[in-house]
């Protein structure tokens, strides 16, 4: 069993939770609907994928065209190790999480989360990430902050 947490902007649908715990490989799914939607998910990882469970969530709530995702968490039982990458003019809340979503794609990162607080956007902003140093070294992580400062 593995478990995932996404940080979503958005309200969330109240069939949601119903929707996803029919998912075959879904084992239990709460869901947190304050500001943003804060959804933890447990799974048998033989059954389903993060990707296909992000995948489902995006579509369920219309929100595939637009990048929504602000945090994750794939709660890695291998140790990682922490960094923080700072962009240092990031235009909009937009980029904000696409940068958020293409980071998730990569295997070896575990965690982002960010210093953002809605309606109190810094055009510097601090990611913070864990990752799995077997599979991503120093050096890509500089990589990818060279590209996110570009």
């Amino acid at each position: 069993m593995k478990k995932l947490t996404f940080m979503i902007d958005d309200w969330g649908h109240k069939e949601l939770q119903e929707y996803l715990n029919s998912l075959k490989g879904m084992i239990s799914v709460e869901i947190k609907n304050e500001k943003k939607l804060e959804i933890n998910l447990k799974y048998d990882e033989t059954l389903i994928t993060p990707d296909i469970i992000k995948m489902e969530i995006l579509f369920f709530l219309e929100l595939q065209t637009r990048p929504s995702i602000l945090a994750f968490d794939k709660h890695s039982k291998n140790k990682t190790s922490d960094t923080s990458i700072i962009i240092d003019d990031l235009c909009c809340e937009y980029c904000l999480k696409n940068v958020i979503e293409e980071l998730f794609q990569m295997d070896g990162i575990e965690c982002v989360t960010s210093n953002y607080v809605e309606g109190e956007f810094e055009e510097k902003v601090i990611l913070n990430i864990k990752y799995n140093s077997h599979l991503i070294n120093h050096e890509k992580i500089k990589q990818i902050e060279l590209k996110l400062n570009l």
